[in-house]
């Protein structure tokens, strides 16, 4: 048999009979479609996702000022910087104590210090993400090898690393409005932020006791109103409006995450607050999901004289979309060439899902049918 594929495969090479990829029908999401539409959103600038897949944006490649959520980065970089271990301890500096008396008094929102003080790297990140201290941020900064200006300068680079186009930082505060960011960008900051566990546990936080600073409480008031909330953080300056970059874990079968960034609200945080709670009720009303396994065979790849070879995918896939919602399966070659097994591509709506595949289970035929 083996010899005959690889007879086959030659044929077909001479005679340019190219392999053919034929998708496995998939069934819709189950559940009764319906017409009722989708609610508006509080902001005109916008991007929501549902276990990893986009269901809407507007303005979702432009950068806007980012006010507090720059805390998101500037928290990811200590994180994952091996010069702020959580029980480090730091002394607060006169210089600091006075600098963030005049921050007070110029209304910004800072912890008060006094010298002489100390804090663990962990009360500085809840200061600065649960009531949004800025000098939590600016003093975690100036903690870095070659102090808040290098800080920044890995802000930036983070950013870039990971694919973030969109994303600037001119302080680790958010008060400059050149900290600017667009709400695709954010997004997908705020996905990677969440898988650490540390920022997880601290922004699902609702009140913190810190010593000689007493109990902080989160600003998010999400955490109170919509059940299954995890997060993340609010950001106000007169320049960006209200922005609210937040999550919460749906009731669908597989809890998948709905992620939203909310850019320029107008007015104050309550309208936001109450649209989220009802479009959480919309999701978890008219949205489904179905897992498709590990293994499950989405497509078929057809060689010369009928051999076949199934295409399966790598890893268990949720898909999440409407009720009804049919669900398309489309295959595209490798790049230069016909060899297999390619790129499936799954549609859902306005979702796609472009899942790895299994290794053949004869890997010299993949290697056969690139070569010919």
């Amino acid at each position: 048999m083996l010899l005959a594929t690889a007879a086959s495969l030659v044929v077909g090479r001479l005679v340019k009979v190219p392999a053919k990829v034929t998708p496995v029908a998939l069934a819709a999401l189950s559940g009764q479609a319906t017409s009722t539409s989708f609610p508006s959103f509080p902001t005109p600038r916008y991007a929501l996702s549902l276990g990893d897949a986009t269901l809407a944006e507007a303005s979702g490649s432009t950068p806007w000022p980012l006010a507090s959520l720059t805390k998101i980065m500037t928290a990811m970089v200590v994180l994952n910087s091996a010069n702020y271990p959580l029980g480090r301890t730091v002394t607060i500096t006169a210089a600091e104590q006075q600098q963030s008396r005049q921050e007070l008094a110029q209304g910004d929102s800072v912890m008060q210090v006094l010298a002489g003080q100390q804090y663990s790297v962990a009360d500085l990140l809840y200061a600065m993400l649960l009531p949004s201290a800025d000098n939590a941020a600016t003093i975690l900064a100036s903690l870095y090898p070659g102090g808040e200006s290098a800080f920044v300068a890995q802000m930036n680079r983070q950013a870039k690393a990971w694919g973030l186009t969109h994303l600037a930082y001119q302080d680790p505060s958010g008060l400059s409005p050149a900290d600017q960011g667009s709400p695709k960008d954010l997004l997908a900051l705020t996905e990677r932020a969440l898988a650490n566990a540390t920022f997880a546990q601290i922004v699902r936080t609702k009140q913190m006791s810190i010593p000689d600073l007493g109990t902080v409480t989160n600003l998010n008031q999400l955490l109170s109103i919509v059940p299954g909330t995890v997060g993340v953080k609010t950001g106000w300056t007169p320049q960006s409006g209200r922005n609210l970059d937040w999550a919460v874990r749906t009731s669908l079968p597989g809890h998948p995450l709905l992620v939203g960034i909310y850019l320029d609200g107008p007015g104050g945080f309550a309208p936001i607050f109450a649209s989220i709670h009802q479009l959480v009720g919309y999701i978890d009303q008219h949205d489904t999901t179905r897992l498709l396994p590990k293994g499950t065979v989405v497509a078929v790849a057809h060689l010369a004289f009928g051999f076949s070879v199934p295409l399966r995918l790598a890893h268990s896939l949720l898909l999440v979309g409407a009720k009804g919602t049919p669900v398309k399966v489309a295959w595209a070659p490798s790049a230069g060439g016909q060899g297999l097994p390619g790129r499936i591509t799954l549609t859902v709506g306005a979702a796609t899902y472009t899942p790895a595949l299994s290794p053949l289970a004869f890997p010299f035929l993949y290697k056969l049918a690139v070569f010919f």
